[in-house]
């Protein structure tokens, strides 16, 4: 009866020491991975909760890194029109000093050389500058549609983008038009006003193009501030608290430990019984 009394007892301490042995894995796992969720039975329900937002962060994150290379695209663009901005004026130059009636025929013709080289270089600029492969300038950038949210509903998680053209053509200064030729007097007086209105053209266009940076900068912001809550609120179900779990850890140790001392001597109680019997 003794012997049978003792058997009971080992079994009894055996199963206690695998129990305090599986909390204390489970709580160096926690600690380790410095998540309470490691597999799907540590919290079913968390666990859905949790991918779920992990989804929807990364696709966040995703989308602020769409708004920040749609801003950057602008800024090429700004950059480009920019320069134009400069021919433009340097056009304007060149018109008024053909405007002036002390300048011989052949004098206005080098005049005019150089004015037709600005204009020829208005248009490269406009049908060179792209970003990505997508030309910006030349009136083919339209309905660039920037993508930030995790769904496909327009102007709630994308909104279009749109970039006029300002090719020489479109600003009414090619060479077919009145204002495409100063090699008269008449002729450089009236692209005066020709290259005014092309400059307010160019000028629309760039203020559309800072409308949309600042969108797109507002954008970036509250997307930012939306990640950051939803990381908070994913950290709160997936983080582990570690002095909790150390706490927890050195607690199961010791019980561990107390355990396998007393296993221990139950063997060696037993082990001097056996041999007195």
């Amino acid at each position: 009866m003794s012997l049978s009394i003792n058997n009971v007892n080992n079994s009894s301490m055996v199963h206690t020491l695998s129990h305090h042995r599986k909390k204390m894995q489970n709580t160096m796992r926690r600690i380790s991975s410095g998540e309470k969720i490691n597999r799907a039975s540590d919290n079913p329900a968390g666990l859905a909760i949790r991918e779920l937002m992990r989804s929807r962060i990364a696709a966040m994150e995703q989308g602020n890194r769409n708004v920040q290379d749609a801003s950057s695209m602008m800024q090429v663009a700004d950059g480009a029109m920019q320069t134009i901005n400069n021919q433009l004026s340097r056009m304007k130059e060149l018109a008024m000093q053909a405007s002036n009636g002390i300048y011989s025929p052949e004098q206005r013709n080098i005049i005019n050389r150089e004015y037709q080289q600005v204009a020829e270089e208005v248009t490269r600029i406009a049908n060179a500058t792209e970003f990505n492969g997508i030309k910006l300038l030349d009136g083919s950038a339209k309905d660039l549609a920037v993508h930030f949210g995790d769904g496909n509903t327009t102007n709630v998680d994308n909104y279009p983008v749109n970039i006029g053209s300002v090719t020489v053509q479109a600003l009414g200064l090619d060479a077919k038009s009145p204002a495409g030729d100063i090699s008269t007097q008449a002729n450089a007086q009236n692209a005066l006003e020709a290259i005014d209105k092309a400059i307010e053209n160019v000028d629309t266009v760039r203020g559309s193009i800072g409308a949309v940076q600042n969108r797109l900068e507002a954008t970036s912001e509250n997307i930012s501030v939306q990640t950051v809550n939803l990381r908070a609120s994913e950290s709160r179900i997936s983080d582990a608290d570690i002095v909790r779990e150390m706490v927890h850890f050195m607690q199961e140790k010791a019980m561990l430990e107390g355990a396998t001392a007393m296993y221990s001597y139950s063997l060696l109680t037993n082990s001097l019984v056996d041999k007195k019997v």
